[in-house]
């Protein structure tokens, strides 16, 4: 009698293999699924860079760049009156408070002031600037097209005993 018959009648009595797909091991479903989050995240982040704005930066950088030490001497020059600014901001209108060293109100400034948007270069513009007749010293910023949000301010404003060179970064409600 040989081994062949009984060797394969064994063979033929044992359960066949159970085949698993590849895609249902746990270890490779969980190196897929970080794979897949770790692209999705990246894919959006993508697609968030492309749509923002690149505003942040000045177009003008170069020309802002070259009057730095004109802009130095006007800060040092404004240090020197020793006026402080108060401000405060509600809808549309910016309200600035100037008062020398002594802690009198300043009057009758006059010069320029510019809303600088950091999110979008779109709504920087000029500010209209007026004097309010309640309270010498107190001014009326008011904005040509306004918008909720974080707004840097540069004064550019002179008067008879000096001149008033100061950015101030402004949340307008």
């Amino acid at each position: 009698m040989s081994n062949q018959p009984l060797e394969r009648d064994a063979l033929a009595a044992l359960p066949a293999p159970v085949r698993r797909s590849w895609l249902r091991d746990p270890m490779v479903l969980l190196i897929l699924g970080v794979l897949s989050l770790y692209l999705g995240v990246n894919g959006v982040m993508f697609w968030v860079s492309l749509r923002a704005g690149t505003d942040l930066v000045s177009r003008d950088y170069y020309a802002r760049a070259s009057r730095y030490d004109g802009q130095m001497a006007a800060e040092a020059a404004h240090r020197a009156t020793g006026w402080r600014t108060r401000f405060g901001a509600s809808p549309g209108i910016v309200t600035l408070a100037v008062t020398d060293a002594q802690g009198k109100p300043v009057a009758g400034l006059t010069g320029e002031a510019r809303a600088y948007r950091p999110s979008d270069a779109a709504l920087d513009q000029a500010l209209a600037l007026s004097e309010t007749g309640e309270s010498p010293g107190t001014y009326q910023l008011r904005f040509a097209n306004p918008a909720r949000g974080l707004w840097e301010i540069s004064l550019d404003l002179r008067g008879p005993d000096g001149r008033l060179d100061e950015t101030i970064r402004v949340v307008v409600p």
